[in-house]
């Protein structure tokens, strides 16, 4: 699974990633911003901030990244 985060949802690498994850059959998540760009038009799935605020954009991918973290280290972090 390729994850990506954009505030704007047209970060041109992300896009190329997209792409070319999308060829290779490989699962897209994106997360991002604003009306989601073309990430999110381009991506199986998304996560949408509805924001136009960047900060408030990648403070929540912030909050995202901790949540998958914390799910797939759960048996071996001890905080």
């Amino acid at each position: 699974m390729l994850i990506t985060l954009s505030g704007s949802g047209n970060s041109e690498n992300v896009i190329k990633a997209t792409k070319v994850a999308n060829k290779m059959n490989v699962k897209t998540l994106a997360v991002c911003g604003y009306d989601g760009g073309k990430l999110k038009q381009l991506s199986q799935s998304y996560v949408w901030i509805r924001s136009t605020d960047m900060q408030l954009c990648e403070d929540a991918q912030t909050v995202f990244g901790h949540i998958v973290m914390k799910s797939l280290c759960k048996d071996s972090l001890k905080i």
